[in-house]
């Protein structure tokens, strides 16, 4: 049975290539990240082989001498220039002193590390002494915490470290592309060796094997066991290799340094080299990546339904998500954030950073925690998993919505007679079988039910500027010089007698408001306007990748739910044999996806658009683009309500767009899961991957239509 699963995994040459290709799109997405940032992978290596053979004195000091060169010439602070042609190494000589700054800071965390730990060590009584001052005892929390925190880092009190080369490893674990890349093989592995039966109704037979179930269900998770494996080793490795190559080499001694002398991991716990930690992080790794696999094999057996699985499983990782990234570390619920499998699936984060949850008020390391959890609920997912497939829960062959079909295409529905409207056909097999009409309907009621005004985050600064604004915003443009006089004028004679440490908020925003009614000045149709509020609406570039990505999620479930019937059912066959009829019905359903890819639209960026004008209004739509000052290489002519116009025109093309790739591969693959799947590596990944890289990842494939 094992090597029949593992055929059926890898005899498709579709799967070998798809993995294929998303190692060598991983390594040149890591090729690019290091080309595009500041500074360079190659200016890196370049300065790290000119300082290899130095020692960690000499290093040091050479990087703190090049430093203060280098920033002389920005903050004047007397340094003597040694006669060289600044930069060395950079094409600018900001970068550079970035560079060397960069460099400084890893020399110094390898030299200083004894300090470090010794810190630590000594927390303990330094807590209790300040204890002893607001507090009775000291048998707390927190030092509860302290001491086991010193305790785990005795054992390297000892450690000489020396400074290595291994800042290509470093940044390859911290590639995000690689966790994302490991955890939707493991789910595409789980896809083919099960989902493809399930939607051809074969696990149904599985109750005609009353002894193999059991090892059936066991050989598939065996075979795919081994597949991530065997893809996760490549995965790192060349991840890895390709960082080396572009950071440079490490030398064969660094391998086996300590993993404090790993850049960026000196607050590592750890008493292992760096080479124990790279194989603790590719089990990590296996274990996250098995969990995802269990997880949708479980979804897979127990849901009828393959877009249940889809909209369940991205429900759940989705309200993962959310909490880890909206639950501030000082709330209340941030156990929520960290006991939190989207937070775990960043192993290196988790090992190579020093934290501890509370676990019935004992402080237990956050590795061991995610560790455990993602084991016990694994281990309870495997057994509901072979429950359900020796008990036949959730395989009955669900022949009804085929049978309803079909009397429906013969005129024989129980409500509305016959008639020959090919669309209303089409309509009811996409919104009442296959269910997009709930989800349609929900999002509708959410938009109406759960729609208010923006949430303002005001500082002091921000209401005194808003004040000015408001004020400037009612008089003419001829006036703003005028009024701005006034302003200065009135914070002067309120500075004769309020203390000035009050007014440092209000100067600010002063000075602000005067540089915009200075901008505003020459520009001919140019207004004062709510700069923050629009920028909301074009520019707020974390909103923009969340607000894309659930509008392409929505839009794939949509195409993949309008072809899947057919195909499900054997009816693409009749279509395609119908000369005239199979245009009609293609028409006829890109009619529908259009209208529902226009609702979800409307429905989600609508809901932005309302919300900010709520609370920021729309004061000075109407004047020139350039009102905004990040929009001062815009044409004259635009204003902005037509520069947002053709922003928002711009991303619904791209949904339309999303729609139509969706489209290409359903019809090719066959599959719900399958063309979910590629719909969302080809769309939604490199969106979500924009919120790890700044401007970076903006023109990549379809991001330029849904961010600026």
């Amino acid at each position: 049975m094992f090597r029949h699963e593992w055929y059926k995994l890898w005899h498709s040459r579709r799967l070998v290539a798809v993995f294929l290709l998303l190692a060598v799109v991983n390594c040149a997405y890591f090729v690019y990240r290091a080309a595009n940032a500041a500074p360079k992978a190659s200016e890196y290596r370049q300065l790290a082989s000119d300082i290899r053979d130095m020692s960690d004195t000499e290093a040091e000091e050479y990087l703190e001498r090049e430093y203060k060169n280098a920033r002389a010439p920005f903050y004047g602070d007397g340094t003597e220039v040694i006669e060289k042609n600044y930069p060395v190494y950079c094409k600018s000589l900001w970068t550079e002193m970035s560079l060397y700054e960069m460099a400084h800071k890893e020399y110094l965390e390898v030299i200083n590390y004894s300090e470090y730990v010794g810190k630590i060590l000594k927390a303990p009584a330094t807590y209790r002494l300040l204890q002893s001052f607001y507090r009775e005892g000291n048998s707390s929390r927190e030092l509860l915490n302290v001491e086991k925190t010193a305790k785990d880092y005795e054992p390297l009190a000892e450690l000489t470290l020396q400074h290595t080369r291994t800042k290509g490893i470093s940044e390859a674990l911290a590639l995000p592309s690689l966790i994302f890349l490991e955890i939707l093989l493991a789910v595409l592995y789980m896809t083919v060796v099960l989902s493809r039966e399930k939607e051809q109704d074969l696990l149904s037979l599985y109750a005609t094997m009353p002894n193999g179930r059991t090892r059936l269900i066991f050989a598939k998770f065996g075979a795919v066991a081994l597949g991530i494996a065997v893809s996760n080793l490549v995965l790192l490795g060349t991840t890895i290799l390709t960082g080396c190559l572009l950071y440079g080499m490490p030398d064969a001694g660094d391998w086996t340094q300590p993993l404090q002398a790993l850049v960026g991991y000196k607050g590592a716990a750890l008493s292992v080299s760096i080479l124990g930690f790279l194989l603790l992080v590719y089990l990590g790794s296996l274990l996250v990546s098995l969990w995802f696999a269990v997880l949708t094999a479980l979804l897979t057996v127990v849901f009828a339904s393959s877009r249940a699985v889809y909209l369940v499983m991205f429900l759940l990782v989705g309200i993962e998500g959310i909490l880890y990234l909206r639950i501030d570390d000082l709330s209340y619920l941030a156990k929520l954030r960290r006991v939190n499998v989207v937070a775990f699936a960043d192993v290196p984060e988790r090992l190579g950073r020093y934290r501890n949850i509370y676990v019935f008020g004992t402080p237990v390391g956050e590795w061991k925690v995610g560790a455990a959890v993602l084991l016990i609920t694994g281990v309870l997912g495997v057994a509901a998993i072979v429950c359900c497939v020796a008990k036949g829960i959730g395989m009955s062959v669900r022949k009804r919505a085929a049978k309803r079909l079909l009397a429906e295409l013969a005129g024989r529905t129980r409500r509305g007679g016959s008639h020959g409207f090919l669309f209303l056909h089409e309509a009811y097999k996409y919104l009442r079988l296959e269910r997009v009409g709930l989800v349609l309907l929900a999002l509708v009621l959410w938009v109406l039910l759960f729609t208010g005004p923006y949430g303002k985050s005001y500082t002091i600064e921000d209401m005194h500027y808003e004040s000015f604004l408001l004020q400037l915003q009612e008089v003419p443009k001829e006036e703003y010089a005028a009024k701005v006089a006034a302003f200065r004028a009135d914070f002067e004679k309120t500075a004769q007698s309020a203390d000035p440490s009050t007014l440092s908020e209000r100067r600010e925003a002063l000075e602000k408001i005067e540089a915009y009614a200075a901008y505003l000045e020459p520009l001919d149709g140019a207004t004062a306007v709510n700069e923050k509020g629009y920028e909301l609406l074009y520019n707020d570039t974390k909103q923009n990748i969340v607000m894309g990505a659930a509008a392409l999620l929505l839009v794939i479930l949509c195409a993949t739910s309008l072809y899947y019937i057919e195909y499900r059912t054997g009816m693409h066959e009749m279509i395609r044999i119908s000369y005239v009829g199979r245009v009609r019905v293609h028409v006829w359903k890109l009619v529908l996806l259009f209208l529902s890819a226009l609702l979800i639209f409307a429905a989600i960026y609508g809901r932005h658009v309302f919300r900010v004008t709520r609370s920021y209004g729309t004061v000075g739509i109407g004047s020139a683009a350039y009102s905004v000052q990040d929009l001062r290489d815009i044409s004259s002519w635009l204003s902005l309500r037509g520069f947002l116009i053709l922003t928002y025109v711009k991303r619904f093309a791209g949904l339309l767009l999303g729609a139509a790739v969706s489209v290409l591969v359903i019809r090719k693959v066959r599959s719900f899961l399958f063309a979910a799947l590629g719909s969302m590596v080809i769309l939604v990944g490199p969106l979500l991957l924009g919120l790890f890289d700044s401007g970076l990842l903006r023109n990549f494939l379809f991001n330029w239509f849904f961010l600026r």
